[in-house]
């Protein structure tokens, strides 16, 4: 409910906003319904602070969720380096177009980059003419990117490579499809022998003449010869910010307003050995002259054109602050002893320095050479991932935990010294943490069943307040009942977020993980963003976060809930400001984690003056089945909509009931004036039936009406959700399929039987369309909490249409299977009962037919 109303000196507004219901529904509510009662002090005078930065985002390599993933980079393996460096190597994924008899390729170690040696060396045995010609397309190397490359229509993509020859050259690199027989768009390089003799890098754009999701990059030629490549690259023109990242999959986080951005992981930064860990000196410069290297926890190469100052960059673009995870010394089998560790401790400092420091320094003129002469705004250094868990490494020893504070204070005292504002934030636990072993903040991981988040909602409720805070930098529902990311986890881990909220006192930051993971190569699920090459979408747990995206910041205000024998509620009250409209907005968050729809009540108190509630919204996170997951089929089965209403007084209430039989009157009418006109197929077929029209009658209906009337609710649709982006989804079933047709079947059975049985009564126009308005409501609002109440399938077919369910079995059989045998058998009922009787005469002049 969205409502302003005057503070007391008359210029400010409050506004009682967004009651936000998150819940689920087992079965279809039963006769006495549970009721609870959620009271609310909304009073300015006694609320408490939410920190500035609570709710973000964890980033780690993990699932190909940068390279291949948010880092736009098309090209798989682009400086050859992936094969090791020993040559020859595999250079994977790229593969040849022809065969041995005429093309010949290897790596050599003979790059201009004396950070990636590895080049890749292509001899060309074949003509364009003569006794040896190349086939008609030619022979050459082609990549087909991170399962497929992603190629729009008119899009413009930059190619940049280095090429050296001492012969002369005719290539052709291209965008073709995945089998090389589409062509969406090509360049050619034409040269004498002299032209590349040296390494020189070449660069322009290609524009494609046509759309292909799973195409790939090829170079060409049918000139004889030897050519060396490396460091090929293609990025799209257009990404987010003009900085390098994919745009779909960064608008996505940035739709979260995360406060936090963790980076660049925790395994992922300490590697499996040191030898394969994160170096975030060997991720910054220009991108050709980084090393790359071999993410040996999760399987695969990065070459890290998604580095240090990238992520710092997204931070900055996506208004969160940067939480960097350093490596101090220890991968997930090896610690570094104490006397040496010095090197990893400058190491660190370093990178401060390079986020920090003023451009005249050592490394903050790399960061302003790379375009960023103001410093980044880097305030926390998250020091390593779980060294106090010793049993978590896979080493045949277990890590000291000893070693590792010893060398957890030379870090400390070293970042202190030069950087006193950074906070530190410990991997220990808080019993670890004194004057002798200090930090700021203590890291907590918290991955468990669904049913253990909903009950750790409390965790924090008798943490010793005082002394540094926590920041949960990663959790997630795991095990059988987080699937791929379903209902039942987002709703746990709301729950979790909720209780966080209620002991921001104790916690001063959250993040989920991991975040991104490629369809193609599932490492760890659930996460929160599922992608592929050219489409994404939410899970569960990522619509949930955005209950929590003015979180941070906010006023807590008390909140408590009464409810007889139920314990699977929670809830929460906040006031945030909103900065683009100055007013401020109470948002209420209601959690149902039960087997039991509960009719709830919402008492607010506080409130200096009287306030009106009209022009609410409610916001809804919900679906049929605790197990329901998202997919690419259905990537909107489940995400939070709006339904805009006009508030919980009566006043609001009586508003819709008169706005919806006023528009019942409006179709009588229409329907009046053109002979029967009608936008629902149910009525449009029960009027066919009934009238006895005949089998064209029926064709007709079915085959020319019904089609049209969708048609018209799809385009309608369409038009309501442009001109009103915050109109919602539309009504969707919230119960189980089965319950859900019953109860779209008996919804529609009584509305048809009331309205052909009010057609064949003499009443006037006025007198049968207020029944028929009145009956409708009241059977639409019954049966709205478990299916919408729709009973029009061409309604639900727009809507669901504009989900991307319109195909699913449960949209077949509520919206449309069980309402048309509702109307076959309520036209069949109705005719029955309203059959007329036969008179004295009627019978005589039978009797008398038949004699003669």
């Amino acid at each position: 409910m969205a409502v302003p109303r005057r503070s007391l000196d008359g210029r400010l507004f409050w506004v009682l906003g967004l009651v936000c219901a998150m819940y689920q529904i087992f079965f279809v509510r039963s006769a006495a319904g549970q009721t609870a009662q959620l009271s609310v002090n909304a009073s300015p005078q006694n609320t408490q602070m939410i920190p500035e930065n609570m709710f973000g985002i964890f980033f780690e390599e993990i699932n190909h969720a940068g390279a291949g993933g948010l880092w736009a980079e098309l090209v798989n393996n682009r400086g050859f380096e992936a094969g090791g460096p020993n040559t020859p190597s595999n250079i994977d994924p790229w593969l040849i177009i022809g065969d041995e008899s005429n093309i010949i390729v290897a790596t050599d170690r003979s790059s201009c980059f004396a950070t990636n040696p590895i080049a890749l060396r292509m001899e060309v045995l074949c003509e364009s003419s003569g006794n040896d010609v190349c086939p008609p397309g030619g022979v050459g190397i082609y990549n087909p990117g991170f399962w497929g490359m992603n190629i729009e229509e008119a899009k413009v993509y930059k190619v940049s490579m280095y090429i050296m020859s001492s012969d002369s050259m005719d290539l052709t690199v291209s965008l073709t499809s995945s089998d090389g027989l589409q062509n969406l768009a090509a360049y050619t390089i034409t040269a004498d022998k002299e032209d590349f003799k040296e390494w020189t890098k070449v660069e322009f754009d290609l524009q494609s003449s046509e759309r292909n999701p799973n195409s790939r990059l090829q170079l060409t030629t049918r000139t004889s010869g030897i050519v060396w490549f490396d460091q090929v690259s293609l990025m799209p023109s257009e990404t987010y910010m003009r900085h390098g990242y994919r745009k779909d999959l960064a608008s996505m986080l940035a739709n979260l307003k995360p406060k936090i951005l963790k980076f660049p992981g925790g395994n992922y930064v300490m590697g499996n050995y040191l030898s394969n860990a994160f170096r975030w000196s060997e991720t910054v410069g220009p991108w050709e002259e980084r090393p790359g290297h071999f993410n040996d926890v999760w399987g695969y190469w990065t070459d890290d054109g998604l580095g240090f100052f990238e992520f710092l960059q997204l931070a900055e673009d996506l208004g969160a602050c940067p939480v960097w995870v350093v490596n101090d010394g220890a991968s997930r089998n090896e610690q570094v002893p104490s006397a040496t560790i010095a090197a990893f401790v400058k190491d660190v400092v370093d990178g401060i320095e390079f986020a920090r420091g003023d451009p005249g320094t050592s490394w903050g003129s790399v960061r302003a050479a790379m375009g960023h002469p103001e410093p980044f705004q880097l305030n926390y250094i998250s020091m390593g991932n779980q060294e106090c868990s010793m049993h978590y490494y896979k080493g045949k020893q277990p890590l000291s935990k000893l070693l590792f504070l010893e060398n957890y204070r030379k870090f400390y005292s070293a970042i202190k010294a030069s950087y006193p504002d950074i906070k530190i934030i410990s991997s220990c636990d808080r019993s670890t943490i004194s004057p002798v072993e200090p930090a700021d903040l203590y890291d907590v991981h918290v991955y468990t069943s669904s049913g253990d988040m909903f009950s750790k909602s409390s965790m924090f409720d008798s943490t010793p307040r005082g002394g540094p805070k926590a920041i949960v930098s990663e959790y997630a529902v795991t095990g059988n009942d987080a699937g791929r990311g379903t209902l039942v986890a987002a709703l746990a881990e709301a729950a979790f977020l909720i209780g966080l909220e209620r002991n921001s006192d104790a916690v001063e930051m959250a993040s989920c993980a991991p975040l991104f993971v490629n369809d193609n190569d599932r490492r760890w699920s659930p996460d929160a963003i599922v992608f592929n090459s050219w489409q994404h979408y939410g899970c569960p747990n990522y619509w949930m976060l955005h209950f929590f995206k003015e979180s941070s910041g906010a006023s807590l205000h008390p909140s408590t809930i009464q409810v007889s024998n139920y314990n699977q509620l929670v809830a929460s009250a906040i006031t945030w400001q909103n900065s683009k409209d100055g007013n401020t907005y109470l948002k209420i968050k209601v959690l149902n984690f039960g087997n039991k729809a509960i009719d709830l009540s919402i008492s607010i108190t506080g409130l200096e003056n009287e306030i009106q509630t009209f022009g609410s919204v409610k916001t809804v996170l919900t679906s049929g089945s605790l197990r329901d997951e998202n997919s690419f089929q259905q990537p909107d089965k489940l995400a939070v909509y709006n339904v805009l209403g006009l508030g919980g007084r009566p006043e609001g209430e009586a508003a819709k009931v008169s706005l919806s039989v006023v528009y019942m009157f409006l179709f009588a009418w229409l329907e009046s004036a053109t002979g029967g006109a009608s936008y629902n197929p149910l009525t449009a077929i029960s009027g066919a039936l009934a009238s006895r029209g005949g089998i064209a009658l029926y064709l007709f209906t079915v085959f020319v009406r019904v089609p049209a009337q969708v048609i018209g609710a799809v385009i309608g649709v369409m038009l309501m959700r442009f001109a009103f982006p915050k109109v919602g989804k539309g009504a969707a079933l919230s119960v189980g399929v089965h319950h859900g047709a019953l109860t779209e079947g008996l919804a529609t059975l009584m509305v048809v039987m009331v309205s052909l049985t009010l057609k064949k009564k003499e009443q006037g126009f006025f007198v049968k369309t207020w029944i028929a308005s009145i009956w409708k409501m009241t059977i639409h609002i019954l049966s709205s909490d478990m299916t919408g109440g729709i009973m029009n399938p061409a309604s639900a077919f727009a809507w669901a249409y504009a989900r991307g369910d319109h195909t699913s079995f449960d949209h077949l059989l509520v919206y449309w299977l069980a309402p048309l045998q509702a109307t076959l058998v309520g036209v069949w009922v109705v005719t029955f009962l309203t059959k007329p009787k036969k008179t004295k005469e009627q019978e005589a002049d039978k009797n008398k037919n038949k004699k003669e």
